[in-house]
């Protein structure tokens, strides 16, 4: 009798249960927020380059006429995503997780 009653609770279940749809969702994009307010012209752009400033030279980068700040541009993209790639790879990773005991 229990499994007549729960087989029929479960077909029950099933037959009422809707299809669900995943949400459409953007797939990520690198964004560098550009966070001063002036302009940065080649020179600026160059002493963020002499200063390391690698980021900081993606946010404020504009379509610049000079050919070596763009293949500066192309090569720091490149190896950006050449880093988000091998970082994917990675199959094992260890995390350690402290849980409390309850007293």
């Amino acid at each position: 009798m229990k499994k007549i009653f729960l087989i029929f609770f479960l077909s029950c279940f099933l037959l009422s249960a809707k299809e669900q749809k995943l949400v459409d969702v953007k797939p990520v994009e690198n964004f560098y927020p550009k966070l001063s307010v002036q302009e940065c012209n080649a020179n600026c752009l160059f002493d963020l380059l002499e200063s390391r400033l690698y980021l900081s030279f993606l946010s404020e980068f504009a379509d610049q006429n000079d050919q070596f700040l763009s293949n500066v541009y192309a090569k720091l993209l490149n190896s950006i995503t050449d880093f988000e790639k091998n970082v994917q790879k990675i199959t094992s990773v260890k995390l350690a997780i402290i849980i409390p005991e309850k007293t």
